[in-house]
């Protein structure tokens, strides 16, 4: 199993050989499914071994976006692990975005 924490996934792929790992977009809330809102897909752990290890500098996979376990218990886990890991590629949250704004009104006249 690989989870991947880009909110449409990601594109790995092997001579002829691609697959579309699943993010959280792709399933919609994950968040009552799985800690830190991630998509699951399974993928041959042949694959997986030699994509990854091809890959082990890649962006995603060094910063721990996108990772693999043999087991759903310890997918879980490793998700809890790394719930609080951003992509920078979540959804704002207005409030926040209000308060910063209203902290620093140098940044609104930018906006």
């Amino acid at each position: 199993m690989v989870a991947c924490k880009l909110p449409h996934g990601f594109r790995i792929s092997l001579g002829d050989e691609h697959i579309h790992l699943k993010g959280p977009k792709r399933y919609g809330n994950t968040h009552d499914i799985m800690p830190g809102a991630i998509g699951i897909t399974q993928v041959e752990r042949s694959f997986w071994e030699k994509w990854s290890t091809l890959n082990l500098t890649l962006d995603p996979v060094r910063r721990g976006f996108i990772f693999a376990q043999n087991n759903k218990s310890d997918l879980k886990a490793e998700s809890k692990e790394k719930e609080t890991l951003k992509t920078g590629l979540e959804r704002l949250d207005p409030d926040a975005v209000k308060e910063e704004l209203e902290h620093n009104p140098q940044q609104a006249k930018m906006v």
